[in-house]
């Protein structure tokens, strides 16, 4: 099942902006995924390095409770 709650959670956790009520974000969706392969950490790592203020990605929460 698709975790979008996760998403968003994760989204905001990474998120680096300081005033949200004021700024604009950048959020790479799926990472950097024009240049990397989507929803995979290389995606993820590049949108940073390309100063994301977030990154949204297709996270799956595991039977387990784990995030995948």
């Amino acid at each position: 099942m698709k975790c979008f709650v996760q998403t968003v959670l994760l989204t905001l956790l990474f998120c680096h902006v300081e005033n949200f009520a004021s700024a604009q974000l950048v959020i790479g969706h799926r990472g950097a995924s024009a240049d990397a392969p989507e929803n995979t950490l290389a995606a993820f790592n590049l949108a940073w390095q390309r100063g994301a203020d977030g990154v949204e990605g297709d996270f799956y929460l595991t039977s387990d409770g784990h995030i995948v």
